[in-house]
């Protein structure tokens, strides 16, 4: 895959309430994943989102869930929680063209993208007071790993007839 007009990395939202560190201890959700969007424009042009969401204070013992739809245009992990109490909220993208080459190659290419683009968040959660999400995110990229993403993007490019091969 021929990946070009990187935009730069966007931040569309951070929260971090420091207030409520102690009742991450009572139990919380946690929710990370990648989203994505594209056009079927010539050049076609691809939005690939981060979300991050940690709550806290919720009515239920915590849970690590890993979902993954195929035919989805989304990868979430967490369970259901109703919870107002947001301790940490995480939310970036980056837009981009892009042509297929055939599997091996796109594979590999979108693997690479990927890896730069998680980086990101990876940076972020490793300063000082982010142990705990760090560590949420290490044991979630475990049950769901950026190779599982790439294979549901290019599946999901594929259904909706962006990828031919």
């Amino acid at each position: 895959m021929v990946i070009f007009n990187i935009q730069p990395i966007k931040v569309n939202e951070c929260v971090f309430n420091k207030e409520y560190i102690g009742l991450s201890q009572i139990g919380g959700n946690y929710e990370s994943g990648f989203d994505y969007e594209f056009e079927p424009s010539s050049p076609k042009t691809f939005t690939i989102i981060f979300e991050l969401l940690y709550t806290v204070d919720n009515n239920y013992s915590e849970t690590l869930n890993p979902i993954s739809n195929i035919n989805e245009f989304s990868v979430e992990i967490g369970g259901e929680a109703e919870s107002d109490k947001i301790l940490f909220s995480y939310n970036y993208s980056c837009e981009f063209n892009f042509k297929n080459e055939g599997f091996d190659s796109d594979v590999s290419s979108l693997r690479e993208f990927l890896e730069d683009f998680y980086m990101h968040i990876k940076n972020y959660i490793s300063k000082p007071g982010f142990e705990i999400i760090e560590e949420k995110e290490r044991q979630l990229r475990e049950y769901n790993t950026l190779e599982d993403t790439v294979l549901e993007i290019i599946e999901n490019l594929r259904a909706n007839g962006m990828y031919e091969f």
